[in-house]
């Protein structure tokens, strides 16, 4: 509670003053969690103040509702023009920074929260691979002795331990667009994982131990003029038959936003995939 009081304290997120007649005053609660590592053993509790919004009328105390959630893009563009145009910029975060500034412009990274996803799943000394995912991803493993059913076959002993490292991992695509396709694929597998998929999700893990301090840059000599590229595949996945498509936005130099994911239709050709994943592209930049 102390450590929430001094980070709004920090941040001047509120101002003390007297009230008045016509002032409808809220009154403010304490919610507490606990928050646990993916082997169900404490990781840490949690304390947020937050206003009783919920006794406040409509008409009375506010005409219109608004949900103050900002989609990570909105960020970037900020992030862009505050570097080009040399914004004062404050950093909200003061546990675990997101960015760093250099002549050049600022680096958003991540690093902190890869090491930390490492040790969670206990993959602080292991070796590094050069990608996220192997090059042959449709190639089915082969048995591992005589008789043997296959590991793609095989259900994972602990899905639940699965989903949180999952989980954890599309945090990390904030600012790791390199991890974006594989992160998803292995996502695409939290509803029954087996032994193979683990093994993909820990050769992701392998591959963020060679690259914590990679992260996104802003240039603050970039322009700001919008382009966008687009991509698919033809039939990616072998169940649904749908392709996965994926997209790019940059303001200038600068990477805005970026996704992979599976389409929401099968598509007759690959032509149709690239068309689909390009109309996609286009609706998230008009």
């Amino acid at each position: 509670m102390n450590e929430e009081m001094g980070n709004c304290k920090e941040a001047n997120t509120f101002s003390l003053v007297p009230p008045t007649l016509d002032m409808h005053v809220l009154g403010s609660k304490w919610v507490f969690r606990v928050k646990l590592n993916a082997d169900g053993s404490l990781y840490k509790f949690k304390a947020r103040l937050v206003a009783q919004g919920f006794k406040q009328e409509e008409g009375i105390d506010y005409l219109e509702t608004y949900s103050h959630v900002v989609r990570t893009t909105t960020v970037r563009s900020i992030l862009h023009f505050a570097t080009t145009m040399n914004w004062e910029i404050k950093q909200m975060g003061v546990k675990m920074p997101f960015c760093m500034y250099h002549d050049g412009g600022m680096f958003l990274s991540q690093q902190k929260y890869a090491e930390d996803l490492l040790a969670i799943a206990g993959m602080s000394s292991c070796a590094s691979v050069a990608t996220p995912l192997p090059q042959q991803l449709k190639r089915k493993p082969q048995q591992s002795s005589n008789n043997a059913q296959p590991t793609h076959s095989v259900p994972f002993a602990n899905p639940k331990y699965f989903c949180s490292l999952a989980g954890r991992l599309q945090y990390l695509t904030l600012t790791r667009p390199d991890l974006q396709f594989s992160v998803n694929y292995v996502c695409q597998k939290m509803h029954e994982p087996s032994v193979s998929d683990f093994n993909l999700l820990k050769c992701i893990l392998r591959y963020i131990k060679g690259t914590t301090t990679m992260g996104i840059s802003f240039d603050i000599y970039s322009d700001s003029n919008l382009t966008a590229y687009s991509d698919s595949d033809y039939i990616g996945c072998e169940k649904s038959s749908r392709s996965t498509g994926g997209f790019c936005t940059f303001l200038g130099r600068n990477m805005i936003s970026w996704s992979s994911r599976k389409q929401e239709t099968v598509s007759k050709s690959s032509t149709e995939a690239e068309y689909r994943a390009m109309s996609e592209t286009a609706s998230k930049i008009t």
